[in-house]
């Protein structure tokens, strides 16, 4: 708690933290890039993290998509490179998507890896319009 008030740099603002477990891991992006964040720091292939994810991702109910991007210097190339996995819908540019992003970053001793996790849930106000759908009809 002593830490958070130095992050914080005043002692006057009152913190509160509520910690909540999470039963599903699979259907939360932080935590899945947080998955593949440590297995790259263990120096396993990031081609293989990635496609073992998305098969447990494929898994999972509530899961309808999932793009995972990792960029860097994946598997100690002498390059900088981007390799991105889509898998089920990602519909980026509806409005109504329920989209879950989670990021997080890697320091190797060969450089930074970035990784970007995106999860598609469906649509928002589904729900809604099949309600509005049932009065109307009525």
């Amino acid at each position: 708690m002593k830490g958070i008030y130095k992050i914080i740099d005043d002692e006057k603002v009152a913190v509160k933290i509520n910690l909540s477990e999470v039963k599903k891991v699979y259907t939360q992006a932080q935590s899945i890039a947080n998955l593949i964040a440590g297995q790259l720091k263990k120096r396993t292939r990031s081609r293989q993290v990635i496609k073992t994810l998305l098969t447990r991702l494929a898994a999972e109910r509530e899961v309808r998509g999932a793009k995972i991007e990792v960029s860097g210097r994946l598997d100690e190339s002498d390059i900088a490179q981007t390799k991105k996995i889509v898998q089920g819908k990602m519909p980026l540019s509806t409005i109504d998507s329920n989209i879950d992003v989670g990021r997080a970053e890697v320091t190797t001793s060969y450089g930074k890896i970035g990784i970007k996790v995106l999860i598609y849930k469906g649509k928002i106000w589904q729900k809604r319009n099949k309600n509005y759908a049932n009065t109307k009809e009525n």
